[in-house]
């Protein structure tokens, strides 16, 4: 077990969580100072351990979500087993858990339950599609999250296919709101004494990662495309294509774009007489002119504004409370 220091340092947390996002989350807490003990299946532990490259056989992957925590193999439907589990959560301040919805209840841990028993606990749970709406049966992975999300659409080359971003965004963000959930939820406890149910929602947090684009889409009825590196609104703001490799160049506003004229002519097909005249805004239409790009550029968020799910969730509000949300008593 790890010396525990941070923020966090005195809670305990009982991670019944697997594979990416749970164990993301935790990792979070446990490197704030939580202490985590992860239960784990007897016969098969995390799926996470199987999953390559390994360092002396065992699951560099897994290590690097799950260091630092503590772990014991259970069998929640044995008796014994579960004996075992209710003494370590009789201690718990967090209880979390990203099992498809339902699970728990099956096994006798429902909220409903527990609340009753265990009123100052937290019990977050981080699912594809949330514990409400007509979509909280499904599985999900990372990369169904991201093309249900909209990610995918803008993500890529202009005109290519469907494009997944490269890391596992879907999981991590979910992982993400999830600690900061949980985070908010300790807070509140101080001034209520009471522990709260957190429910996330793997696709909830790809529409609230979807920034500016959601903003775009809603004022302009277009509809967004993906861009490669370019930015929707800012230019000079992409990758270049130099003799050997790429230059990022991205300038944030006039002021960094005046430290930039003097190569204006090299980069950007300008004549400096033109570069020197151009206010950031007007750049960002002049380029697109000269390079032949469409100025208005959306991509497609058409099925947000109709689809079922979205009025099944009733989030708080639009933006990161999309993914957080303290369940109804």
């Amino acid at each position: 077990m790890k010396n525990n220091l941070g923020p966090l340092k005195g809670i305990v947390v009982l991670d019944l969580t697997r594979v990416l996002v749970g164990p993301y989350c935790t990792m979070v807490l446990s490197d704030l100072g939580a202490r985590i003990i992860k239960v784990e299946s007897p016969e098969t532990g995390d799926d996470s351990r199987s999953f390559g490259p390994f360092i002396k056989d065992c699951s560099a992957y897994f290590m690097s979500l799950n260091r630092g925590k503590e772990s014991i193999a259970l069998n929640l439907k044995n008796k014994d087993d579960k004996k075992i589990f209710e003494k370590i959560l009789a201690k718990s301040d967090v209880l979390v858990e990203n099992f498809r919805p339902g699970t728990l209840d099956k096994w006798g841990y429902s909220w409903e339950l527990l609340k009753k028993k265990y009123p100052k606990l937290i019990y977050a749970s981080a699912s594809g599609f949330g514990q409400t709406g007509p979509l909280k049966t499904l599985p999900a992975y990372d990369m169904v999250v991201q093309g249900m999300g909209g990610l995918m659409s803008v993500t890529g080359q202009p005109d290519g296919k469907p494009t997944r971003v490269g890391t596992s965004i879907g999981d991590i963000t979910a992982g993400l709101f999830t600690a900061i959930g949980i985070n908010a939820a300790l807070f509140d406890r101080q001034k209520t004494g009471k522990g709260v149910k957190i429910d996330v929602s793997m696709l909830d947090c790809q529409i609230a990662i979807l920034e500016n684009a959601i903003a775009r889409y809603f004022s302009s009825g277009e509809i967004p495309k993906p861009m490669g590196s370019r930015h929707p609104s800012i230019t000079p703001f992409e990758a270049y294509k130099t003799k050997d490799s790429f230059i990022i160049i991205a300038a944030g506003n006039d002021k960094l774009f005046e430290m930039i004229q003097p190569y204006g002519e090299h980069i950007f097909n300008f004549e400096q007489a033109e570069i020197k005249a151009l206010t950031h805004l007007l750049l960002l239409q002049n380029f697109c002119k000269v390079n032949n790009i469409p100025y208005k550029i959306f991509f497609d968020f058409n099925f947000f504004s109709v689809q079922p799910e979205w009025a099944g969730r009733r989030p708080w509000s639009f933006g990161a409370a999309w993914a957080i949300r303290k369940s109804p008593e």
